[in-house]
């Protein structure tokens, strides 16, 4: 087995010592890595000071006067400038006034930009739609969102 991480880990051990050549062709990257831990870790913090009183998907971010907005996600919701949104920011001009939305499909969650502007990125990466994962963080206007099923 050669890994091509230099630091790699003990669960990287065990994985191998139970799956003898799983690890074989698993390249680490790095970064990919570290942005995995980094959202782990802004999901962690956001669920210790969310004001959770519901049940359900959610959308939870941290708002610009630094308090965790915790908003259930029902059918559909919207982030924008405009005051019809869902949730709404009308005095940041990053933010396009239908930014994205989030659109339940039977058990999925579809997270589509709005044309935007100044786009909405999952892992860095610019999207037009994004099927939803549990704990799945994307950016939207400098502003870092993460959604949860509670």
């Amino acid at each position: 087995m050669s890994l091509e991480r230099a630091d790699a880990d003990p669960l990287e051990n065990n994985i191998e010592s139970l799956l003898p050549g799983a690890l074989d062709t698993v390249r680490f990257d790095n970064s990919k890595i570290d942005t995995l831990l980094s959202n782990l870790r802004f999901v962690a913090e956001l669920l210790s000071e969310a004001p959770i009183s519901f049940t359900g998907p959610a959308l939870i971010f941290r708002a610009r006067d630094n308090a965790v907005r915790a908003v259930p996600i029902g059918a559909s919701l919207r982030f924008g400038r405009s005051q019809d949104n869902d949730i709404s920011f009308p005095d940041l001009r990053e933010v396009s006034r239908h930014h994205f939305t989030i659109t339940a499909h039977e058990e999925e969650f579809v997270l589509a930009d709005g044309n935007s502007a100044n786009g909405t990125f999952v892992r860095g990466n610019r999207i037009q739609t994004h099927h939803l994962c549990d704990g799945d963080v994307f950016e939207a206007a400098g502003i870092l969102f993460a959604f949860i099923r509670f």
